[in-house]
């Protein structure tokens, strides 16, 4: 501009502890991405909905408010044979459409309510309402999970970032045979 050099303007630094990555343009703290990918508080919330606790913010922690809908037989085969194959990030970085959730949503509530149908006096549910009233609830927060997945929105809100990109800001994890599994050779 007229020739005459101006002095390079400061890049703004993130604050300590924080790293930026570049999405579409515009700046993206790890923590956002972090939030993003967030499937431990579904879970949790799902789980101890189940068990009757509920979250308490004065006293910031779960607190028993009511009986468990089941007992621990049937929170554990619910949350590892239904919940957690789909409240995961695999899925949330996913592209579904509507149509597609939908299915999902519609074979998860059937499985799940078939499940709790037929096991009932094992899982100690005290009658069907009670079945129904489970069913219905955790379809609905597998719905609302599934649509974090609509059109790619999750992928979208991260941008062009890898897959090896997002895991370095995991909590690194030993996999088969004690190698770490998500780390990058570099």
């Amino acid at each position: 501009m007229n020739g005459i050099n101006q002095p390079e303007q400061p890049q703004e630094q993130p604050p300590r502890g924080m790293e930026y990555s570049q999405v579409g343009g515009d700046q993206i703290t790890s923590e956002v991405l972090k939030v993003v990918l967030i499937v431990d508080e579904t879970i949790q919330d799902i789980e101890n909905n189940l068990r009757g606790m509920d979250w308490d913010s004065q006293r910031n922690e779960w607190v028993q408010t009511r009986e468990p809908q089941m007992n621990d037989i049937g929170i554990n085969e619910v949350m590892t044979q239904f919940v957690k194959p789909i409240v995961n990030k695999e899925t949330f970085l996913s592209n579904f459409d509507e149509e597609d959730i939908e299915n999902k949503v519609v074979l998860f509530g059937t499985s799940l309510d078939w499940t709790l149908a037929k096991n009932m006096d094992r899982y100690k549910i005290r009658d069907l309402q009670m079945a129904a009233n489970i069913e219905n609830w955790v379809e609905h927060m597998i719905d609302s999970s599934l649509k974090r997945a609509l059109k790619g929105a999750t992928a979208r809100i991260i941008g062009g970032h890898t897959v090896t990109e997002i895991r370095q800001l995991a909590p690194e994890k030993s996999g088969f045979l004690g190698m770490n599994l998500l780390r990058r050779k570099k």
